[in-house]
């Protein structure tokens, strides 16, 4: 898959990538380096445990790497959870909030795994 199919995948847009970050290469290395971040363990750990302040820094880590990554699904989704997680009790059904940010984080992730350039 190349990137601009990558940014199909994740319903990002290449040309915006590109033109915040340089080069493919640029690009690449941001990508590659994504799945080895901790926040999404760190966010799965924390809500396991009720710690919900850990678990929003998490999501404000992700959305915020999906931002720059051009991820638009996976920065709402982040958002969206640390919104949720930004009480002392959480407010909505976050459950349901932090599945779709494991749906988007799993999409972002097969999609790095299937980039080829």
């Amino acid at each position: 898959m190349t990137l601009h199919d990558f940014y199909v995948a994740v319903g990002g847009d290449y040309a915006t990538a590109a033109a915040s970050m340089g080069s493919d290469e640029r690009i690449l290395a941001l990508l590659r380096a994504f799945p080895y971040a901790q926040d999404y363990a760190v966010l799965l750990h924390a809500m396991r445990e009720g710690r919900w302040q850990d678990a929003r820094n998490s999501a404000v880590s992700i959305a915020h790497a999906a931002n720059t990554m051009v991820c638009p699904g996976l920065q709402r989704a982040g958002n969206a959870l640390a919104e949720a997680l930004s009480r002392t009790e959480p407010e909505g059904d976050v459950l349901a909030l932090q599945e779709s940010l494991a749906r988007e984080y799993r999409k972002v992730i097969a999609a790095i795994n299937g980039v080829t350039n």
